[in-house]
């Protein structure tokens, strides 16, 4: 087997610098990280693939770093002189991206000439850093390859999934994969996030069925308890199920804690032997029967959206609605973006910051139709995608400048940039960005702002978001 195990860990900083007794408050945890570090060194593994949540951030597309070393440090936290530094795998990564691009997921290397131009950080973050540093003894001989995964759906993450084992085999490399990523940030009020009922459920519904073995309830967990719990590992889990898609393999739990209000779940795969018969048509039909459910229940402002959407698609028609919309913006000129989702993921967005239609509902019309045929990063959607598509509408508030960055918060206000004639706007409440410097960073980007280098006005506004 070239797949030889797969791990889940969290990344706790506070397992590499901190003090003694604050270690030993996760005590679980650092044990379960010494077992896997001594199965790793006692592993004949020639490659370990670690999938991290917070590296440079895609909606659309996953991405490794394509440097023949890779290193980090632990700077962010006020310990620059923690560091750390591997041997990439680049032949690896080769192989890997030629399949990505023949299965048509996007999968971007970042070598020095993209970190410069998005102004991205070239170090390891720390749910890369934690794990490779606490693992060290036992990535000895052995080299790495940090992946970030992107924003996109289940079934795309578990694909690229099967990917990665299928390189190794292709390769004939053996491989171990981790994923990192830790459950609910909301367990506690004497956490820093505070506490959720939804997180603690979410947690004991997750271990259990990663105990059990139960892939399906492992990919597949309600999307509202999901958002609420706050996780930032299931992503990376979805990914390493994936590359275990060829085998039958038995799941353990290693551990299980959470003392500060954050789930840290450490647990191991093993491959038992071959799978006949793939997972991958099984979830795909899933992933569709949700998107039907979601439909169904959709709000009437996203069903004006959809029904816009076809309407022109089939005949060439520009749907104006008779009925107004039962909402207070109704009839008047207001600013609106309207998102298309698909099974890969973003499939197209368009909108106004202050409405050019007279009204509303038929800013949203206008918007759909857009958003489905003139984004100019997609083809245009055919009629019979609609119905596979999940569409979200935003209506904006008017924008108010912003004198202190304090004053944001990318869950309640979306942010605008505007540089003589440059700009740009990114939504809030987005899934995956959770500080206001991953937002500020991403909005400067898509606007093509440095901030080293340019002068720049700051806006914020709040939207309601309709599902």
């Amino acid at each position: 087997m070239s797949l030889l195990k797969g791990y889940i860990v969290p990344h706790p900083p506070i397992l590499v610098m901190g003090a003694q007794e604050e270690k030993e408050t996760l005590s679980k945890t650092l044990a379960s990280y010494n077992q896997v570090s001594e199965e790793l060194a006692s592993s004949d593994a020639e490659l370990v693939v670690l999938i991290t949540p917070h590296g440079p951030l895609f909606v659309d597309g996953l991405c490794v770093y394509d440097q023949e070393r890779i290193s980090g440090n632990f700077s962010s936290f006020g310990h620059r002189e923690i560091t750390g530094t591997w041997d990439n795998d680049i032949s690896f990564i080769n192989a890997l991206q030629k399949k990505t691009m023949e299965e048509e997921i996007p999968f971007v290397k970042l070598d020095h000439a993209i970190v410069r131009e998005f102004n991205l950080s070239s170090e390891l973050d720390h749910g890369a850093m934690v794990p490779l540093k606490l693992l060290e003894r036992g990535l000895k001989g052995k080299k790495v390859v940090v992946i970030n995964y992107g924003l996109l759906p289940v079934d795309t993450l578990y694909k690229f999934g099967c990917l990665l084992t299928a390189t190794l085999e292709e390769e004939n490399k053996k491989g171990i994969v981790i994923a990192s990523g830790d459950l609910s940030h909301y367990l506690s009020e004497r956490g820093p996030y505070g506490y959720r009922e939804e997180g603690v459920h979410f947690d004991h519904q997750y271990v259990k069925a990663f105990t059990e073995g139960q892939w399906e309830k492992l990919l597949f967990v309600d999307e509202d308890l999901q958002k609420q719990a706050g996780e930032c590992g299931k992503r990376s889990i979805e990914i390493l199920l994936g590359a275990f898609d060829a085998y039958v393999y038995s799941t353990e739990t290693l551990s299980y804690e959470g003392p500060f209000g954050v789930g840290y779940l450490t647990g191991s795969l093993t491959p038992t032997g071959k799978n006949e018969v793939t997972r991958l048509t099984t979830i795909g039909k899933m992933q569709g029967e949700r998107i039907q459910a979601h439909i169904k229940k959709e709000s009437p402002v996203v069903a004006l959206a959809r029904k816009s959407i076809q309407l022109y698609l089939d005949e060439d028609v520009t749907y104006r609605p008779e009925e107004p919309l039962a909402i207070e913006e109704s009839g008047q000129r207001q600013g609106v973006f309207v998102s298309l989702k698909d099974a890969g993921g973003l499939r197209g967005c368009m909108g106004s910051t202050g409405g050019i239609a007279p009204s509303v509902e038929e800013e949203i019309v206008d918007m759909a139709i857009k958003a489905a045929t003139k984004d100019p990063r997609f083809d245009g959607v055919a009629s019979d995608e609609v119905d596979r598509l999940k569409i979200s509408v935003d209506i904006l508030s008017k924008s108010v400048q912003v004198m202190d960055v304090n004053e944001l918060d990318p869950s309640v206000y979306g942010v605008i940039v505007k540089s003589n004639h440059k700009h740009g706007l990114l939504l809030p409440n987005l899934e995956g960005i959770e500080t206001i410097e991953d937002q500020l960073s991403i909005v400067l980007n898509k606007a093509g702002i440095n901030p080293e280098d340019e002068e720049y006005d700051l806006y914020k506004f709040t939207v309601k978001r309709f599902y």
